[in-house]
């Protein structure tokens, strides 16, 4: 079976998902005219890998969670039934394509970092939320994910991991033990050599592949390298 995966190396870097949605559609379109089956896209790129201001100084959560910022960006937070992500369902339907679109969703009670597997029916067979949010900076704001996750497309079962999980050799195992024949990796930071070194790793001790699509330059502390 034959899979053939665009990537889409575009710098959203402003939180206006009805923008970021329609750069989606039409790299969308250009991927399907050049024979792709499924399009990849970087890490939270409807929503746009940013926050407010207030989450750069680390405070405890406690310290902001009341502040209308921060609210404000926890409301902006999309659900699989948000008229963008059913946009892109609705046109991944016309053209006979699959997505991995990826935004922040609403969690519990704050904000996740998603992806969303959508098949050519437009259906989302998948969504993932990221396990390993980076804790160490301001995604410590953000809910993580419970579990890796494996559909099928066209015959190849394919699982999601996004940037960070990467670190973390039991992200790619468990997805390979429920069946993993392709990781689909949506990527937000320098992809240097040891980064890189981490998916080829992840690759080789599973014995599968891997796909990462990562924000080019000058988005902040990215560099291409998809």
């Amino acid at each position: 079976m034959k899979l053939k995966v665009a990537i889409v190396q575009y710098d959203a870097n402003e939180p206006d998902i009805a923008f970021n949605t329609d750069v989606a559609v039409g790299y969308i379109k250009e991927a399907k005219s050049n024979g792709a089956d499924i399009v990849l896209f970087p890490e939270c790129f409807l929503s746009a890998y940013c926050i407010p201001d207030i989450c750069e100084e680390l405070y405890p959560i406690e310290e902001i969670k009341d502040n209308p910022e921060f609210i404000d960006w926890c409301n902006r937070a999309v659900t699989e039934n948000e008229e963008h992500v059913l946009k892109i369902g609705e046109l991944a339907k016309e053209l006979n394509v699959g997505v991995v679109i990826t935004a922040f969703t609403k969690g519990e009670k704050y904000p996740q970092n998603s992806a969303f597997v959508i098949d050519r029916n437009g259906e989302i067979i998948l969504k993932y939320s990221k396990v390993h949010t980076c804790n160490f900076d301001w995604e410590r704001y953000l809910e993580n994910g419970q579990e890796f996750k494996v559909c099928e497309f066209d015959g190849v079962k394919i699982g999601v991991m996004i940037c960070y999980d990467r670190e973390f050799p039991e992200s790619a195992r468990v997805m390979m033990l429920k069946g993993a024949e392709l990781l689909l990796v949506p990527n937000a930071c320098p992809m240097e050599l040891n980064r890189l070194a981490q998916l080829r790793g992840r690759a080789y001790e599973n014995m599968l592949a891997i796909a990462t699509c990562n924000y080019p330059a000058p988005h902040p502390d990215c560099n291409g390298h998809s």
